[in-house]
């Protein structure tokens, strides 16, 4: 369970497992970002393109509630239940107050902001990846079921 702290700067790496047949191999991550009490904030990649107010591409910032995970099933979008998100990390204190400045700064030029491919990626855990790369003393890591994080390509 979430519980943000009103007086340091916190990061949660949420995962949600995918729909199902898939929920057993793969899952869906996102960063909650949380400045000392005064704001949570959902940083994740989705599969759609400006689907809220705060979209750069597929990057979105609070296009779902803060703990809400994928959709159990692939037929039953708009009515269908969904995974509830689970908190795998979380930083606190002076890291995370580096990671929410970089995310807010630099989460909206994420390379791969217009691309975005379930397999081999980039995906949302391409995001995640890419996000603690620059953070790599933090203690937050993506389990081996975040198929895409360690997308890679050439740049010619």
């Amino acid at each position: 369970m979430l519980e943000p702290s009103k007086t340091m700067d916190q990061v949660f790496l949420f995962i949600s497992p995918i729909p199902k047949p898939f929920h057993h191999v793969g899952v869906h991550a996102w960063f909650v970002t949380n400045r000392a009490g005064a704001e949570l904030s959902r940083w994740e990649v989705w599969q759609h393109r400006y689907c809220c107010p705060s979209s750069w591409g597929h990057v979105h910032k609070n296009l779902l509630p803060i703990e809400m995970g994928m959709h159990c099933s692939p037929f039953h979008f708009h009515e269908g239940k969904r995974w509830k998100g689970e908190i795998i990390g979380m930083t606190e204190g002076p890291m995370a107050t580096k990671m929410i400045r970089y995310i807010y700064r630099y989460a909206p030029h994420y390379p791969f902001s217009h691309w975005y491919m379930i397999w081999p990626g980039p995906n949302s855990n391409t995001f995640i990846q890419w996000i603690l790369n620059s953070f790599p003393t933090s203690g937050l890591t993506l389990p081996k079921a975040a198929k895409g994080a360690r997308f890679s390509y050439l740049i010619f």
